[in-house]
């Protein structure tokens, strides 16, 4: 896994993040060794799901995204990186304009966060290589459970950092079926080719292509010239907004 440690422009930071990176994959999976497969474990902010590859974390959402969220991927780690105008490497490579990726940011920032995400990716990737279908049916099935739990609707969010790539793919086709299976509503952010987009659909998700679907705009002028409503900047709850989750096109300005 491409842990894109060129983000931080000073290399003693790198030195240390990434040692720190490898202490926390040894911690977390210390805990997962000494549970039981299934279990889950109460967090902050939702529940990590212990499994034989790790522990899977399920959020509850945040202040701006009232769904279940499921990551396979991190910011940094993006298998969509080399072909986003937002990426870290392609804004410094002067090929890009565009504003630096929200997650990245996020993660370059913050340490904890930066641990999280990166071992978020490294437990989907094990799932996805190594675990059978009928394990990861199971793990999918476990899942399903915690995000009935948190769900306050049918709604489940994908991809909130990162994308979905091919080394996590077969985790996620089995995953998202299961969760549609259980009358829930997967929805995702892309920027991978048609091709995996068409398989994600397949599979049951609302598939919203970035910069197609939801396009980054400088003010709400640009957004009207586009057609295009603003996105409201909160995704479902009262008064939010649905319109990702239900596959429709919107604007979001820059921040």
């Amino acid at each position: 896994m491409d842990i894109a440690y060129t983000y931080f422009k000073d290399p003693a930071k790198q030195v240390q993040k990434q040692e720190s990176f490898e202490a926390f994959l040894e911690k977390q999976d210390s805990i997962a060794a000494g549970k039981v497969p299934g279990e889950p474990i109460k967090t902050s902010n939702g529940y990590k799901l212990v499994t034989a590859y790790g522990l899977f974390h399920v959020s509850a959402g945040n202040t701006k995204v009232n769904f279940p969220t499921i990551n396979l991927e991190s910011g940094l780690s993006c298998s969509s990186r080399k072909q986003c105008g937002f990426d870290f490497q392609n804004k410094r490579d002067g090929k890009s304009k565009k504003p630096l990726c929200y997650a990245q940011k996020l993660e370059g920032s913050r340490p904890a966060m930066f641990n999280a995400k990166l071992y978020q990716a490294a437990v989907a990737e094990r799932i996805s290589g190594n675990a059978s279908v009928e394990e990861m049916e199971d793990i999918s099935k476990s899942i399903t459970e915690i995000v009935d739990y948190l769900g306050r609707d049918r709604f489940v969010r994908f991809s909130e950092v990162g994308d979905i790539g091919p080394q996590v793919a077969d985790f996620a086709h089995v995953l998202i079926k299961t969760l549609v299976a259980a009358g829930k509503s997967p929805y995702l952010y892309t920027k991978r080719p048609d091709i995996e987009q068409e398989a994600l659909r397949a599979a049951g998700a609302t598939v919203v292509i970035s910069e197609t679907d939801f396009v980054v705009v400088n003010n709400e002028q640009e957004a009207k010239d586009l057609n295009l409503p603003v996105c409201p900047s909160v995704c479902g709850g009262p008064g939010g907004c649905f319109r990702c989750p239900l596959g429709k096109k919107s604007a979001v300005i820059k921040h």
